[in-house]
């Protein structure tokens, strides 16, 4: 029999959050750092050719999925911890955190599923329509480095901010948020800090993520 609130307790604890946080952050740089097949082409007919080519290109998006789920679920669990303790107009705009966390594992699941069905239609050789999916995949994701950058940065700004704001010096790594929702705002306006965005946001989701898992820092 299965204490079902021990279990969630569990999952909801420093400790797991932290876990899905570093490892989710560490395997979707490395998918986008060097694993990802199309990664050098623009979306479109080439694009898809080279995803159709790769016999891998599923199991990346498997990857790439489970890696970003890991990540949002992470910074949800911790977005609804501080809304148990935040004061009303930070409550509001943790909501929005939430629902922000939710909208980008949407369009990261839609986009992912485009570019399989992109593929496929490569190599059952509709390639005009194959061509089209790959660009409608890589649009998907147009608006999620500003929602997800907000929601980042809400967290931060929460995170160090009335009731939790740090008593000590380690605990302003919470703040660390507000950089990477800042750079992702950003990348848009600034094409030469997407990749370098992407870093950023990895190294803050490791330190935090290994800070909690470590039970270092609490939200």
């Amino acid at each position: 029999y299965i204490n079902r609130s021990l279990l969630l307790d569990y999952i909801m604890s420093n400790k797991m959050v932290g876990i899905l946080m570093s490892i989710g952050a560490i395997l979707l740089f490395a998918l986008f750092a060097g694993l990802w097949p199309a990664g050098q082409t623009d979306p479109g007919i080439e694009n898809a050719r080279l995803l159709a080519a790769n016999n891998l290109t599923i199991f990346y998006l498997f990857i790439g999925g489970l890696s970003f789920s890991m990540m949002q679920t992470g910074t949800f669990i911790l977005a609804e911890k501080l809304i148990k303790k935040a004061d009303s107009t930070y409550k509001t705009l943790l909501v929005f955190c939430k629902l922000a966390f939710a909208a980008t594992l949407t369009m990261f699941i839609t986009s992912g599923s485009l570019w399989a069905a992109s593929a496929s239609l490569y190599s059952s050789g509709d390639v005009t329509s194959a061509g089209i999916v790959s660009i409608l995949a890589n649009g998907a994701t147009s608006l999620l480095p500003w929602i997800w950058g907000s929601g980042m940065l809400i967290l931060g700004l929460a995170a160090i901010s009335g009731s939790s704001k740090p008593k000590n010096t380690i605990e302003w790594t919470k703040g660390l948020f507000i950089i990477s929702g800042l750079v992702f705002i950003l990348s848009p306006f600034i094409s030469q800090i997407a990749f370098p965005a992407w870093a950023i946001n990895t190294v803050v989701f490791v330190v935090i993520g290994a800070l909690l898992a470590t039970e270092k820092i609490d939200f």
